[in-house]
């Protein structure tokens, strides 16, 4: 099966952390993750209306002083979720669907649970009718409305409003499409970004514009390696 550069991949990682970490005023950024398994492995079923994944990935947890997740290393990743509303298009050609659902991240070494975020009415959006040539332009974004974590992992807890963001490459040509009610049927691979609000004395970390445009630089790359996968695919 066809991979995509684990290095690569968790070196898109730590540049999201870079660029997570500009957090705007009243949030901070908890944690980082990117598939390393086989590409394309979350799924899209319009007949069944649901999202699901099982692969396999790496999640860097950000340190102190806003440090919830005390875990860096490589994980099992589950997805779950069912659409809630209908799949549409608006005015500036953006098409997007809700779901309902979790995402879920374990130890690949302990088998305990690093992260679990479940979440209601998320939208799944992007372009309609043009695939993503580089992570995060179709994306899986929403508020979490709860969380846990092994208390191995588990240092702070999460203040709202809690958000997540997951960038996805899609495989197909067409990109984001909808048949009937829902999304048409695609794969992608991911990265994503985790945050919640800060507490009393928390700081949001704010890095250099180097460190900025350095972690976009490394993106384009990474999306620029993620069609070449799907080249040789196909």
């Amino acid at each position: 099966m066809v991979r995509v550069g684990k290095k690569l991949l968790v070196a898109a990682v730590i540049a999201l952390g870079a660029i997570a970490n500009h957090a705007k005023a009243g949030t901070v950024q908890i944690g980082t993750y990117a598939d390393t398994g086989s590409s394309f492995q979350w799924h899209f079923v319009n007949s069944a209306g649901t999202l699901s994944a099982s692969t396999t990935g790496f999640f860097i947890g950000f340190g102190p002083p806003n440090q919830i997740i005390n875990f860096t290393g490589a994980v099992n990743t589950t997805v779950n979720a069912t659409v809630s509303g209908a799949a549409s298009t608006d005015a500036g050609n953006v098409t997007s669907q809700a779901l309902d659902g979790y995402i879920a991240f374990t130890d690949q070494v302990t088998s305990k649970l690093v992260l679990r975020v479940d979440f209601v009415g998320a939208l799944i959006s992007g372009t309609n009718g043009s695939r993503a040539d580089s992570i995060g332009a179709d994306e899986l974004k929403g508020q979490i409305i709860s969380y846990s974590a092994d208390n191995a992992f588990k240092v702070g807890s999460f203040n709202p409003p809690s958000t997540f963001t997951i960038g996805l490459t899609l495989f197909q040509e067409s990109g984001l499409t909808i048949s009937g009610n829902n999304l048409s049927d695609f794969d992608a691979t991911a990265v994503g970004t985790f945050a919640t609000g800060t507490r009393s004395g928390d700081i949001p970390g704010t890095p250099s514009p180097e460190s900025v445009w350095g972690g976009l630089s490394l993106m384009g790359l990474i999306g620029g390696t993620s069609m070449w996968v799907r080249r040789r695919r196909l």
